[in-house]
């Protein structure tokens, strides 16, 4: 027996290997040249016999690299954290969904190939943060982090890359991580808002108004809330707004114990759990604004008992606990609304009575739920509402009770320093006439990311009033008509929602 053929080893067999020449078994351990994916050997087997008869034939041994690549670096683990940075500044319209960094590479991999030739690489478990991509060709992780409508303050992506040679040797998975992290003002996109509940003349109403930031138009959804109410005082969460203290009759300013919930989400609405304590009106309730709040805080009421007492609600579980160890100094605390809050603290205020001037009020702390100190007031009384913004200021009414010329100002508040500022509110679309700043109280305002509406309001007459706010100028602005309240012939002391 013996072989010929291009094998280079004498006898025409690869490198490794060897013919057993009484039983033509052909054994060993075949090795690649080194920097080649595949060899090809051609060889003829030849066999003769005791009487020197011979027979050939020809065979093909193709040889293929068995030894898988590696990513070498970087090892597993966090690569980066990526910090948002708006392409626009805050303040102005164009920070929406979608805004991005500048692109940024991530990752370019050092990556061993025994076998040589093209690699291909792919992410094998995980996700990605959107608006970054691994290049399949290179390894190289780039792009511009991009923000949807919610994202949290700092988030972990987890994800596993791989690479294939060209005899489709895959390496292990290398597990990795990404960080990002987002400023407050971006962490929800608001692009919607809601006007709820409010009265004028006395009838409180069950209607709700949808209100476009994008398109600035506001459409009444009908009748949505399961019962009429008006002064009560109420937080905003992710998904869904909270309405305290609300009664069980219809009926004028009628305090009580039920929760109203609307879903901004399903658009619906429906009670909640009771109040642990009763008799509650135009409570004080306070939560972080950032679209993922979980907790909310109430206390006040004017006419309930134990109401300085401060309910812990929770947005998950929807149901009520005491804050223990601590309660306001005064039960007559009413009105410090959604407005009243940063993403650490809000603040509680209140007056003596329903429609007195504000003569309370206090810091909360939302991490370590304890009450302190605060050295100025938000708005001139209970009935000159809050304007919340995500800006590091809160606006409030200055001056007056209900509709009274000094109440065409707005107080700014800068929430870190405790500086206030005088400037007039938004021009009124409607009575009060266009050109004019609107002298009102009694607001149902809704947030949006930089400015705010006012969707009906007091000016002597509860209306379907509406206008404009920007938060980056402190300016105000006649609204378009189609901002106005519909379904209803007006209604002021309602209650404002929003969300992305």
């Amino acid at each position: 027996n013996s072989t010929s053929g291009n094998g280079g080893s004498g006898n025409g067999l690869p490198a490794g290997l060897s013919l057993n020449t009484s039983t033509g078994a052909i054994t060993g351990t075949l090795t690649v040249p080194a920097g080649q994916s595949l060899a090809t050997y051609n060889l003829t087997i030849k066999a003769t016999d005791s009487n020197a008869k011979t027979a050939s034939k020809d065979f093909i041994i193709i040889a293929t690299s068995t030894t898988s690549p590696t990513i070498a670096a970087p090892s597993a683990g966090n690569l980066t954290t990526l910090y948002y940075i708006p392409s626009t500044s805050q303040g102005t319209t164009a920070t929406v969904s979608g805004q991005s960094v500048t692109s940024t590479t991530i990752m370019t991999p050092t990556t061993s190939n025994p076998v040589g030739g093209s690699l291909s690489y792919k992410i094998t478990s995980g996700v990605l943060p959107p608006g970054i991509s691994l290049n399949s060709l290179t390894g190289v992780l780039s792009g511009s982090f991009q923000i949807g409508s919610k994202q949290p303050a700092l988030s972990t992506y987890y994800f596993g890359v791989s690479v294939t040679d060209a005899n489709n040797n895959s390496s292990p998975e290398v597990q990795y991580n990404i960080s990002v992290s987002v400023p407050y003002f971006y962490r929800q996109i608001l692009t919607t808002g809601y006007a709820a509940a409010g009265y004028q003349s006395g009838t409180p109403y069950k209607n709700v108004n949808r209100v476009s930031y994008a398109a600035e138009v506001s459409v009444s959804l009908g009748d949505q809330l399961q019962i009429a109410v008006n002064y009560h005082g109420s937080t905003c969460g992710p998904d869904k707004g909270y309405q305290y203290g609300v009664p069980t009759t219809v009926g004028n300013t009628i305090p009580g114990q039920q929760t109203q919930i609307y879903n901004m989400r399903t658009e619906s609405s429906y009670y909640g759990p009771n109040m642990t304590y009763g008799g509650r009106i135009a409570v004080s309730g306070i939560c972080s604004n950032d679209g993922f709040s979980t907790t909310s805080y109430i206390t006040g009421g004017f006419t309930g008992t134990n109401s300085n007492a401060i309910e812990r609600w929770n947005h998950s579980t929807e149901a009520y606990s005491i804050v223990s160890g601590q309660t306001t100094t005064t039960s007559n605390l009413g009105e410090g609304g959604f407005g009243g809050s940063t993403e650490t603290y809000g603040c509680f205020q209140g007056g003596t009575g329903m429609g007195t001037a504000s003569s309370y009020i206090q810091q909360f702390t939302y991490s370590t739920e304890t009450l302190s100190s605060w050295g100025v007031y938000l708005s001139s009384s209970c009935q000159q509402k809050f304007l919340p913004t995500k800006l590091n200021k809160v606006y409030g009414g200055d001056g007056g009770t209900y509709g009274n010329t000094s109440s065409t100002n707005f107080r700014k508040t800068v929430w870190t320093t405790q500086e206030q500022f005088v400037m007039q509110k938004g021009y009124g679309t409607g009575a009060t006439g266009t050109g004019t700043a609107a002298s009102c109280g009694e607001e149902v305002f809704t947030m949006g990311q930089d400015f705010g509406y006012c969707i009906g309001n007091y000016d002597g007459n509860q209306n379907t009033n509406a206008w404009k706010f920007y938060f980056a100028t402190d300016t105000g602005t006649d609204a378009n008509t189609g901002l106005q309240r519909r379904g209803i012939p007006g209604a002021s002391s309602g209650n404002g929602f929003q969300r992305d």
